[in-house]
């Protein structure tokens, strides 16, 4: 992920999981958010910044199989009249090739649980709560988010999350790795400027 590095000395506490992996145990989880091929390889919302991120998301994955650790993937899936598309161009439609995860990704399998989301925030949907709330009687300890777009998607479900921790008295962890997140750059949506902004918002509401 590009940071300004004038401005990177600020995220010193933002941890980068290579210098953490090995306290990533059996009790972590990984959340792959949107790593679809209509935001990484085609259509109106792909990204060269985002398609940057695969080897290091790659990496995480395989260090998520190794541990035996669950590892959950989000894909937007929308229909065509989602009413998201008066706020975006038309993206990720369901049963279609931007849908579907990354080739990267695939490979991994039925390792990858795939859940299918509606709405920026992955979190609202009934079998991500369901998920996560059997994590947490299960014992898990850490709950790792990669992918993105660092300041929507990956963002909303952090802080969401860490709030809903937050309400039920919970001290689980959640960590996003920023070697492992990364938004899109636009003349309307400065990529760095967006990844700092979402950074320190994250930083603040207690994302690791």
């Amino acid at each position: 992920m590009k940071i300004n590095l004038k401005c990177e000395t600020n995220f010193s506490e933002l941890k980068n999981i290579e210098k953490e992996v090995f306290k990533i145990n059996s009790k972590s989880v990984l959340f792959i958010v949107d790593m679809n091929n209509g935001f990484v390889k085609e259509g109106a919302l792909s990204s060269e910044r985002v398609k940057n991120i695969i080897p290091n998301v790659v990496k995480t994955v395989e260090c998520f199989e190794i541990l035996k650790a669950p590892i959950i993937a989000f894909t937007d899936w929308h229909k065509k009249d989602s009413v998201e598309f008066e706020f975006y161009p038309k993206h990720c439609l369901q049963g279609s090739i931007e849908a579907e995860l990354i080739d990267e990704l695939k490979v991994f399998g039925d390792k990858i649980k795939l859940i299918k989301k509606s709405t920026t925030n992955a979190f609202l949907e009934i079998e991500t709560e369901k998920v996560i709330n059997e994590l947490i009687t299960e014992g898990y300890e850490n709950l790792v988010i990669i992918g993105c777009v660092t300041d929507i998607c990956v963002k909303q479900f952090a802080i969401t999350l860490r709030n809903y921790l937050n309400k039920i008295n919970s001290n689980i962890k959640v960590i996003v790795p920023i070697n492992s997140i990364e938004t899109f750059d636009t003349p309307w949506h400065n990529g760095d400027s967006m990844n700092l902004y979402a950074l320190y918002d994250m930083l603040l509401n207690g994302i690791k």
